[in-house]
């Protein structure tokens, strides 16, 4: 299997000279950096083994949002739906939509 390629292993990839440049612009790519301009409620769901989005760069993400948040997670889940996230997630997109709904009707 081939090492993920997230930071900081893609830039092992990089040639050397080049690396410094492709840090300074991958920077711009790091979820962390959006995540602080988020002001609706977020639910996250995290598998702690998920090699595909690291649950370290999820955490970053995460901890920089100032809205409403609730976290999911599960230490023996990869990439796919955390159970109870799964479960939660249909509920409160319902319950947000309903109370979008509400503010425009009549």
């Amino acid at each position: 299997m081939s090492p993920a390629a997230r930071w900081p292993q893609v830039l092992d990839h990089k040639p050397a000279g080049q690396r410094d440049e492709y840090a300074k612009m991958m920077a711009y790519f790091d979820a962390v950096n959006f995540s602080r301009k988020i002001a609706v409620p977020v639910i996250i769901g995290m598998g702690l083994k998920d090699t595909t989005c690291p649950p370290g760069s999820i955490y970053s993400a995460y901890n920089v949002m100032s809205s409403p948040k609730r976290p999911f997670y599960d230490p023996n889940v990869g990439h796919e739906k955390v159970k109870d996230f799964r479960a939660f997630h249909e509920k409160w997109i319902r319950a947000k939509l309903d109370m979008i709904g509400e503010t425009v009707a009549p």
